[in-house]
C-alpha cells in the first residue's frame, strides 16, 4: 500500500519530502474527506490515496494550511482544492510527478507544464484550526455572526490569538493570552480572578461559540472567572465592540472565545516540561490521532501538571488538568464529538490584595506583601462535558448541535488584612472571620444551527438559522469560626505565621444564590448585492431571567430577592462590506446588546434593558497571500437605559427604597488598528493600538466626567518572533510590549491613580532538531513596577509580576 517516506528537515532550511507510492493513472478519480489542516499534511494524504507521487519542498508548505477537501476528484483537482488560497502552484515535472512553485505571473519554462485553472465545486470550508500553522493569524472566525468568514469578510474587529502567539509569549492562562491583546484591560481581583473589559465596557465569554451563561455580576465573577488552562485550546478569538447577535444578554465591550483542540486524523504527539521563577515546574502532554485504520474513529488525550509559587510570599497553588475527546464519522457526511475535561487546582491564594492610606497615597509594600495566613486555602474543582454534533448535505448546507455542561466547586478558608490605613500608625485591621465560604455553580448551554449557501436573483449567498439556550444556578455559603477574631496590626509587621487557624466549630452566617436563563432563536445572512458589495444582516430574539437571591441564618434573619427579567427582546445586527480589490475591504457596521436590570420605577415596574450599540467603519487589507491581515477601525459605542435616581419619586418608593428612570447615558468612542501574521518569510508579528475615551452623556451626579477611568486612552500591544537567516536560522528571537497611558479609579472622595507603564517581555529559543526546540522567556524585563489592579483604600489593590524568566523544553513526535 502506499507509504509517505519524509526526509528530516534540517533546522528550518530548504528540506525536501518526498510522497512515494505505487503509480496510478493521474485522471484516476478517488474519493476524499480531509479535515482543515497544514498544507504538507493534505497533500500527502492526497498523494497516499491517488497513488500519484507529489515531491513538497517543506520551506514552501511551512506554516500554510489547507481547507477541507471533501467529494470524488482527480489528484490534480484534489491537490488544487488543497492548495487555494495558498500562493503556491501545482506543475507537473517532465518526470510526470507533480511538484510545487511559488505562483508566478511570468510563462511557465519549457520544461514544466501549468496546469489549467480548475473549478473545484467541493466543500472548501476555510479552516480556523492555529495548530501547527505557525503563525499569528488564521483563516477564519465566526464569533461575531456565526458565518464562515474571514477577517477581512468580517464587518467588526476581532483578534486572533493563535497556538504560535500562546506558546511563544510562555502563557499558560487565559489572562496571561488576554492581557496580551490589543484593545483588552485586564483588571486583577482576589483569588485568581479578573476583570475583562474593552472600549470600556465588560467582555463576556464564551467556549466554542456557547456562552457560558454566567451573568455579568460581582458575585458570578468570584465563582467563575478562574483561570482557564491554556493547553485545552487552539485558540482565543476576541470581538471587541456588542456582541448581542452570538451573546445575547450583557455588556457592548465585546466577547472572548476559547476553542477547544480536536482529534487530529494523523497521528502526532507533544510533551514538554518547564520550568520557571518562584519554584515554577510544568508538565504538558498532548497525543492525538486514529483510534482506527481510516480514522473514522479519532481520539485525543492532553494533560498538564503545574506545580508553583508566586512573587507574593506564601502564595503557591497546584494544579492538574485532563481532557479527553472522541470524535466519530457516523457516516461520511455525519461526524460526532464527545469529551470530558478537568481542572483541579488547590494552595494559598492572595484574598484581598493591598490597602492603601486613607488619603489614597500609596504605603510602598514590597510587592512581595501578603496579608495573609500561611493556612489560608483556595481549593477549585471544574469539570466541563462537550458533545457535538455536524450532519453536512449535499447541497453544501451543514447542520450543528453542540453542548456544554460546566461544573464548578471551590472551598476557601482564612484571614485577610483590610484597610484603609492610618498614615499616623499604620495599623491595618484583619479579620478571622473572612471564611470558610463554600462556592458550587453549574452552567449548562446548548447551541444549534443551520447554514449553507442559497440563489436570488442569480446570485450566491449564505444563510445561518439557530438556536440557543443557557441556564447557570450558582450557591455561595459563608460561615465563621465559633472562636473568630478581630483586631488590628502594623501592616509593615504582619506575619502570616502568627495567625493560628480557629479550632473551634463552623456557624452557618449567610446564603447567596443566583439562577439565569436565557432562550434565544437568531437568524443572519450574507448577500452578495454584488460582486464587490456584501450585506450581513441579521438579529436575535431573546428572552432572559435572572433571580438574585441573599438570606441571613445567623445571628440574624433576614433576606430579599432581586429579580430582573426580558421577554422578546430584539437585538439588531447589519453590517457592510465593499470590496476595494480582492484583498481590501472597506466596512461599516452597526451591533447592539442589551443588558436585563433590576432597577424599578415609580410604576414598580422593573425598567427596560439597557441598551448598547456598537457603530464601528473602517479598512481591512490582506498581505502575501493572506498571511498577514491589517486593519484600521473607527468606532463608538452608546450605551443608553441607564438607572438614574428619581428625584420626584416618594422615599421608600412603594416596594423599593427608591425609584429610577431609565434616561442614564454613556458613550465610548476612539480608533484602533491592528496588524498580524507575518510580514516577511520567518516572522511573526502581532501589533495593535487603541486611542479610546469614554465619557457620562447624561447622569445626574457625573455628567460630562469620564466613565470608564480604568480604561486607558492609549493602549499599545506589541509581540513579534523572528527566526533568524543563514547559518543563525537554527534560533528565533522575539518579544512583547504592553504599554498604555494612566489609569485610576475614584474611592469616596479619594482618587487612586497608576501612571503611565510599559512592560517589556523577551523570547529566544533554539531548535535542536525537527522536533525538538528549547525556550526561554524573560518576562517585565525592566522589572516595572505597577498596579494590575486597583479598587479602594481598604482592599483589592493587586501589584503586576515583577521580573520573572522561565525555560520549557519540547518535543514532537
Amino acid at each position: 500500500m502506499p507509504v509517505f517516506h519524509p526526509v528530516p528537515l534540517r533546522a528550518l532550511a530548504a528540506a525536501v519530502a518526498t510522497v512515494c507510492m505505487f503509480s496510478a493513472h493521474a485522471q484516476s478519480v478517488h474519493s476524499y474527506d480531509l479535515p482543515a489542516q497544514p498544507l504538507g499534511s493534505s497533500l500527502a494524504r492526497i498523494a497516499g490515496t491517488s497513488g500519484q507521487q507529489i515531491s513538497i519542498d517543506a520551506e514552501l508548505v511551512r506554516g500554510l494550511n489547507a481547507p477541507v477537501v471533501r467529494g470524488s476528484y482527480t489528484t490534480e483537482q484534489a491537490a488544487q482544492a488543497a492548495l487555494t488560497g495558498s500562493g503556491l502552484d501545482l506543475v507537473k515535472t517532465a518526470g510526470g510527478h507533480w511538484t510545487l512553485r511559488k505562483a508566478v505571473a511570468a510563462t511557465t519554462p519549457a520544461s514544466t507544464t501549468t496546469l489549467p485553472t480548475v473549478t473545484v465545486t467541493a466543500q472548501a470550508e476555510r479552516s480556523a484550526t492555529t495548530e501547527g500553522s505557525g503563525s499569528y493569524t488564521t483563516d477564519a472566525v465566526t464569533t461575531a455572526t456565526k458565518l464562515d468568514l474571514s477577517l477581512r469578510e468580517t464587518p467588526q474587529s476581532v483578534s486572533v490569538i493563535t497556538q504560535q502567539q500562546m506558546e511563544d509569549q510562555g502563557a499558560t492562562t487565559i489572562d496571561q493570552v488576554v492581557r496580551g491583546a490589543t484593545g483588552i484591560t485586564v483588571q486583577t481581583g482576589q483569588a485568581d480572578t479578573a476583570i475583562y473589559t474593552a472600549r470600556g465596557f465588560g467582555v463576556a465569554q464564551q467556549y466554542d461559540g456557547i456562552p457560558d451563561g454566567t451573568p455579568a455580576t460581582d458575585f458570578g465573577a468570584r465563582i467563575t472567572s478562574q483561570q482557564d488552562d491554556l493547553v485545552l485550546y487552539d485558540r482565543v478569538e476576541i470581538l471587541r465592540g456588542a456582541a448581542g447577535l452570538t451573546q445575547g444578554n450583557g455588556q457592548p465591550g465585546g466577547a472572548i472565545n476559547l476553542v477547544r483542540k480536536k482529534p487530529t486524523r494523523e497521528f502526532q504527539g507533544s510533551a514538554s516540561v518547564s520550568v520557571g521563577s518562584w519554584d515554577a515546574y510544568r508538565t504538558e502532554v498532548d497525543i492525538s490521532g486514529p483510534l482506527v485504520e481510516g480514522g473514522r474513529l479519532r481520539g485525543r488525550l492532553v494533560a498538564a501538571f503545574d506545580d508553583s509559587h508566586s512573587f507574593q510570599n506564601v502564595v503557591n497553588e497546584k494544579k492538574t488538568v485532563l481532557y479527553g475527546v472522541l470524535e466519530a464519522d457516523l457516516t461520511p457526511d455525519t461526524t460526532v464529538s464527545l469529551g470530558l475535561s478537568s481542572q483541579k487546582a488547590k494552595g494559598a491564594q492572595e484574598w484581598w490584595g493591598l490597602p492603601f492610606y486613607a488619603d489614597g497615597s500609596d504605603i510602598g509594600m514590597p510587592r512581595s506583601t501578603y496579608l495573609g495566613a500561611n493556612w489560608n486555602l483556595s481549593d477549585r474543582d471544574r469539570t466541563t462535558i462537550y458533545a457535538d454534533l455536524e450532519q453536512r448535505f449535499a447541497n453544501a448546507w451543514k447542520f450543528r448541535l453542540s453542548a456544554r455542561s460546566n461544573r464548578t466547586d471551590m472551598y476557601k478558608e482564612g484571614t485577610a488584612g483590610s484597610g484603609p490605613v492610618s498614615a499616623a500608625d499604620d495599623l491595618v485591621g484583619f479579620g478571622l472571620s473572612s471564611g470558610p465560604f463554600v462556592y458550587d455553580t453549574q452552567a449548562d448551554g446548548l447551541d444549534l444551527y443551520a447554514s449553507g449557501p442559497f440563489r436570488l436573483l442569480g446570485r450566491n449567498h449564505e444563510l445561518v438559522l439557530g438556536a440557543s439556550t443557557q441556564r447557570s444556578e450558582m450557591h455561595m455559603d459563608n460561615y465563621v469560626f465559633a472562636n473568630d477574631a478581630n483586631g488590628t496590626v502594623n501592616i509593615h509587621a504582619w506575619d502570616p505565621a502568627s495567625f493560628v487557624r480557629p479550632q473551634g466549630g463552623l456557624a452557618h452566617r449567610s446564603r447567596f444564590s443566583e439562577t439565569s436563563r436565557q432562550h434565544a432563536g437568531y437568524a443572519t445572512t450574507r448577500l452578495s448585492l454584488s460582486d464587490p458589495l456584501k450585506l450581513i444582516i441579521g438579529a436575535r430574539l431573546s428572552r432572559y431571567e435572572n433571580v438574585y437571591r441573599a438570606a441571613g441564618v445567623a445571628p440574624a434573619t433576614w433576606g430579599y430577592d432581586i429579580r430582573s427579567s426580558t421577554d422578546n427582546t430584539l437585538t439588531p445586527y447589519a453590517g457592510l462590506v465593499y470590496d476595494l480589490n480582492p484583498n481590501t475591504s472597506l466596512y461599516a457596521s452597526y451591533a447592539d446588546i442589551f443588558e436585563a436590570q433590576n432597577a424599578k420605577g415609580a410604576d414598580q415596574k422593573v425598567l427596560d434593558p439597557i441598551v448598547g450599540a456598537n457603530f464601528e467603519a473602517g479598512i481591512k487589507r490582506e498581505f502575501f497571500n493572506k498571511r498577514l491581515n491589517a486593519s484600521l477601525a473607527l468606532f463608538r459605542i452608546d450605551q443608553k437605559n441607564r438607572p438614574l435616581l428619581d428625584t420626584n419619586a416618594p422615599l421608600p418608593c412603594g416596594t423599593a427604597f427608591s425609584c429610577y428612570v431609565p434616561s442614564g447615558k454613556v458613550r465610548s468612542q476612539g480608533f484602533e488598528t491592528e496588524v498580524a501574521g507575518s510580514p516577511a518569510p520567518g516572522w511573526q508579528l502581532s501589533a495593535g493600538y487603541t486611542y479610546n475615551t469614554t465619557k457620562y452623556l447624561n447622569d445626574t451626579a457625573a455628567e460630562g466626567n469620564v466613565f470608564s477611568s480604568f480604561t486607558p486612552r492609549h493602549l499599545l500591544r506589541l509581540s513579534s518572533a523572528h527566526r533568524l537567516p543563514g547559518t543563525l536560522q537554527a534560533w528565533t528571537v522575539g518579544g512583547s510590549l504592553r504599554a498604555q497611558s494612566q489609569q485610576y479609579v475614584e474611592s469616596g472622595s479619594v482618587r487612586l491613580e497608576q501612571k503611565a507603564y510599559a512592560v517589556a517581555d523577551l523570547l529566544l529559543a533554539y531548535r535542536i532538531s525537527d522536533t525538538t526546540s528549547v525556550q526561554f522567556n524573560l518576562k517585565n524585563v525592566f522589572d516595572q513596577r505597577y498596579w494590575a489592579g486597583l479598587s479602594s483604600t481598604r482592599y483589592q489593590n493587586f501589584y503586576g509580576e515583577p521580573r520573572n524568566a522561565s525555560l520549557v523544553l519540547r518535543t514532537k513526535f
